[in-house]
């Protein structure tokens, strides 16, 4: 999981936005 958030957070910053919310999203959704 640290692995995958390095990674975006390494590729740029709006990837890094989407993963947010993507990840908000499925807190939200449980």
């Amino acid at each position: 999981m640290l692995a995958v958030l390095s990674l975006l957070g390494v590729s740029g910053s709006h990837d890094w936005i989407i993963f947010q919310s993507v990840l908000l999203a499925l807190l939200f959704a449980v």
